[in-house]
């Protein structure tokens, strides 16, 4: 049993790399070769000392073509990616209306900090009143921009690393316009730059002695089966294009 260490062999055999996770123990699945031939995905806590999990092997060919039969579902109908994406974008927003809110604040705290900073130069200029208590005062002010600035960056920063924008959407649509007819005879290497686009990732798990994946990418989430003889493997694809970028009631 080899491990698979090789960057070129991992991108070139591998299209889920990096991005699954054991639904039990929460450790990471890796590539393996057993063989030379066989491809597995392998949870690390099976290989702790002492062992913290026993989920088996998954077939890579079993998950990677479960997981792109769904990502390529959500892409070959332009409506459910738009809703999708509208759908990400909708529910950022909700989920930062705190950091927004805060936003808003800050923006008029800076307006009206700056506001005092132009009255206390007219104070100054009118030499009415102490010039130490002026500057004082204008340290003060000086301070507290500079502070609310800071948060104002951050905030800012985050909001726009967690939040899809209009051109991001838009990027994303051509992107998928550009390569939806291609779909099918997609090559490893424009599988996986879809999945890093749509940050596709999955929890392995055993559920009811069946093998399958919670898959999740900014579009929405499912659970798909990826037992390969299962004759329920075939039905969790297609629930995944029927539903689209909806999740199910056992999704997580």
């Amino acid at each position: 049993m080899n491990i698979e260490q090789s960057k070129r062999n991992m991108k070139r055999e591998y299209l889920m790399a990096r991005r699954l996770r054991c639904n039990k123990c929460g450790y990471t699945f890796v590539g393996m070769t057993r063989r030379e031939k066989h491809r597995y995905y392998r949870c690390n806590g099976a290989w702790r000392t002492p062992k913290v999990c026993d989920t088996p092997h998954f077939r890579v060919q079993d998950v990677d073509d479960a997981i792109w039969n769904w990502v390529k579902g959500l892409l070959e109908s332009p409506e459910n990616l738009a809703e999708g994406l509208q759908g990400m974008q909708e529910e950022s927003m909700r989920s930062n209306q705190a950091l927004y809110n805060r936003l808003s604040i800050i923006e008029d705290q800076i307006s009206e900090t700056e506001r005092q900073l132009e009255k206390l130069l007219d104070l100054y200029l009118g030499d009415n009143f102490p010039k130490e208590m002026l500057q004082e005062r204008k340290n003060n002010l000086d301070t507290t921009l500079l502070n609310l600035k800071r948060e104002q960056t951050d905030l800012a920063s985050h909001l726009q690393t967690t939040t899809l924008s209009d051109d991001q959407i838009a990027g994303i649509e051509a992107f998928c316009a550009n390569i939806r007819h291609g779909l099918e005879n997609a090559t490893f290497e424009q599988k996986r730059q879809v999945i890093d686009m749509l940050d596709v990732r999955g929890k392995l798990a055993i559920e009811n002695e069946e093998k399958v994946v919670y898959v999740k990418c900014i579009l929405g989430q499912q659970l798909l089966s990826v037992a390969r003889t299962s004759p329920s493997s075939s039905i969790g694809v297609t629930a995944a294009r029927r539903c689209a970028c909806r999740p199910t009631a056992r999704s997580r």
